[in-house]
């Protein structure tokens, strides 16, 4: 097993709405992580919109016509108030696992 690998782990969430789901990332990287602490509390929603766009990988939320949407930051703006919760909440976790990790190694 190796450090450095080219597969990077993700979860699938479900929405609000069992039929959709969003695919995101597990753990962030540490460029991830120094952006995050660059937005600080969100007050650059132009730095926000990327990166939030960078940790999903996937979904199949779609458009009347059934087709499935890009990940924009004009499609995140949006998402439902409950679905984008579910996804920031799930974010916010994979930032958590991270920072837990560092912080038992550094004891």
């Amino acid at each position: 097993m190796s450090y450095f690998t080219s597969i990077r782990p993700t979860k699938k969430i479900e929405l609000s709405d069992p039929a959709y789901w969003v695919e995101v990332y597990k753990a962030v990287t540490y460029k991830e992580q120094k952006a995050l602490a660059e937005i600080g509390e969100l007050s650059n929603s132009q730095a926000a919109d990327e990166l939030f766009k960078s940790l999903i990988v996937s979904w199949n939320l779609d458009n009347e016509a059934g087709d499935v949407v890009p990940i924009t930051p004009e499609n995140l703006d949006l998402l439902n108030g409950q679905d984008s919760e579910i996804i920031m909440t799930a974010l916010t976790n994979s930032l958590g696992s991270a920072t837990e990790k560092k912080s038992s190694i550094s004891k």
